[in-house]
């Protein structure tokens, strides 16, 4: 079998080792590494309308987005007319 050829010639088992170790670390020094791409966070607007709601209501942060699991920001905004887009 295949395996008994190194099984009895364990210094050529070395051997191969060492260059195929060596091949890699050539490989991996001399070969360019990609810097990773930007990535930027999901956003997601939700606009909601509260009809006749009063300041303070319309100022108050969204409490817990349904359905997102811990996110990374969370910006909300209130405003005369009373929408609250959150992002």
């Amino acid at each position: 079998m295949f395996s008994h050829f190194f099984i009895d010639r364990p210094i050529f088992s070395v051997v191969v080792a060492l260059i195929i170790s060596i091949a890699g670390l050539v490989a991996m020094v001399s070969l360019p590494v990609a810097q990773f791409p930007q990535v930027t966070p999901v956003q997601i607007q939700v606009t909601a309308n509260y009809p006749g709601a009063n300041a303070t209501l319309v100022d108050l942060p969204p409490t817990s987005p349904g359905g997102f699991v811990k996110p990374m920001f969370i910006n909300y905004r209130g405003d005369a007319s009373a929408t609250v887009p959150t992002a």
